[in-house]
């Protein structure tokens, strides 16, 4: 009779759902968006297997992520959960998971190596620039490699748009950082800030909405086309934000620029509703040039003052807004400095410093 050691049979037994177990990209998405979506977003993963994973092995990768993620509590999930979280960020960084499953043994030996992203023109395939860093991780990076240091010097001008003719004025410097989804370039134009919307690929111009805020744009304290926009898309409305020179947050109609009667009222919500003014004024001082930033379904406004240099916080009071984007309401805001009787409390400001005040630009 045959006797194999018991340590010996418990090892093989406990060995064997690990070697049958099959890695799933769609159970990976599934916990990725319940587990890791509040810090990541998919379209960040291949700039970062291309930054620091090329060569390396799934193994690796694997056991990376189960250290660090989710950010409050690394190694909390199930190493099958995780072999699936592995897959699914191969397969967003642009590793072929074919047929979307990959047993883990071919996991842990398999070498990274993200296959190039390219668009093709001529297929009408475009990448989209959705957000004023490019991601919600502000990576800054698109993986597009038609353009490299070989034809750079050959690039020609397929189209200009002007926008000396929007606001008061020409303005003489713009800052701001257009946004392209499915086709249309989105861009703010001019002091006043307008917004139009052009097609990628003519220049035609589209839609053009202006605000109109007469005395509020008089006293702005940041006039300009700013910084740029925020797009979002529910289930099909695509939307664009704007936060105006006159302190108002906007959401538009992506497709036609008409404010969105569901948002605010009528597409519009009052940031200087219910701030505070600084001791000794009249008037607010307050506006933004970044644009606002979108969470899932909340949108975020920052807020600015007059540049020149640091004005004593007694003086001059900003903060953060939280709007819920479907119910149209404000779901927190947070005071810089604080208020009495706050959690945090002012009592750790010094209203004398003339570097009080807490940046708070949201983009």
């Amino acid at each position: 009779m045959l006797r194999v050691p018991s340590i010996l049979l418990l090892t093989l037994v406990n060995m064997a759902p690990a070697l049958a177990q099959v890695a799933s990209v769609e159970r990976g998405r599934v916990t990725f968006t319940a587990e890791c979506s509040r810090c990541h977003v998919p379209t960040e993963m291949d700039a970062r297997l291309n930054a620091k994973w090329i060569g390396r092995s799934g193994q690796e990768l694997f056991e990376q992520v189960r250290s660090t993620m989710p950010a409050e509590t690394p190694g909390s999930l199930s190493n099958e959960e995780y072999y699936d979280l592995t897959a699914f960020i191969l397969d967003s960084g642009n590793v072929n998971i074919e047929g979307g499953t990959i047993s883990v043994p071919e996991l842990a030996a398999l070498t990274i190596n993200p296959a190039a992203m390219t668009a093709d023109v001529n297929a009408g395939i475009s990448v989209p620039w959705a957000d004023y860093h490019g991601d919600k991780g502000a990576n800054r990076y698109s993986a597009l490699d038609q353009i490299n240091a070989s034809n750079v010097a050959d690039l020609e001008i397929a189209w200009s748009f002007d926008t000396g003719s929007f606001g008061p004025r020409p303005e003489t410097y713009s800052a701001s950082t257009p946004l392209m989804v499915n086709g249309k370039i989105y861009a703010t134009a001019g002091a006043t800030r307008n917004v139009v919307a052009l097609d990628a690929i003519s220049g035609e111009l589209l839609w053009l909405w202006r605000p109109e805020e007469g005395e509020r744009f008089n006293d702005a304290p940041r006039k300009g086309s700013g910084k740029g926009l925020s797009y979002y898309n529910d289930n099909g409305q695509e939307t664009i934000f704007t936060i105006t020179p006159g302190y108002y947050l906007v959401a538009l109609d992506a497709q036609t620029g008409d404010p969105l009667p569901s948002f605010g009222a009528g597409g519009y919500v009052d940031l200087q509703s219910g701030l505070r003014r600084g001791v000794g004024r009249d008037d607010l001082d307050i506006g933004i040039s970044f644009p606002p930033l979108v969470v899932e379904n909340i949108v975020i406004a920052g807020a600015a003052h007059e540049g020149g240099g640091d004005p004593p916080c007694s003086t001059r009071h900003g903060g953060f807004r939280f709007e819920h984007i479907v119910r149209a309401s404000c779901v927190k805001s947070r005071d810089t400095p604080p208020r009495h009787g706050d959690k945090c409390g002012p009592q750790g400001w010094d209203v004398r410093s003339k570097s009080g005040i807490a940046s708070s630009s949201s983009g």
